[in-house]
């Protein structure tokens, strides 16, 4: 879980972009510790390794915020009461048309 201070990126205080793991700023250093004969090992394959080593934890942290968010949802699924379909349809319907609405008011505004 990626936290700052006493507070996991989840709550309200804490928000991270999700979209945006991958283009964050400034590099820092991260040591990594192997056995001598995986670094010799590591020599010989033309792998950029910084750049796959950055990749794969881009990618085991995307995972883990999936994981976190898919075990928060399923606990507000299990505490709350089934929606019928037709009720989420109806909102659907009510949030399409307000958007559209908006969208007009916003054209006619800009003529």
């Amino acid at each position: 879980m990626v936290t700052s201070g006493n507070c996991s990126y989840g709550s309200p205080l804490f928000r991270i972009d999700y979209s945006r793991v991958s283009r964050l700023g400034r590099l820092v250093n991260v040591s990594v510790k192997v056995p001598e004969e995986i670094k010799e090992l590591m020599r010989k394959v033309d792998v950029n390794w910084s750049e796959y080593l950055r990749e794969t934890i881009e990618a085991k942290i995307r995972a883990e915020m999936a994981k976190d968010a898919t075990r928060r949802l399923d606990e507000i699924r299990r505490r709350t009461d089934k929606v019928p379909t037709e009720e989420i349809v109806r909102w659907m319907r009510e949030d399409r048309e307000i958007s559209g609405h908006l969208k007009t008011q916003r054209r006619n505004r800009n003529s």
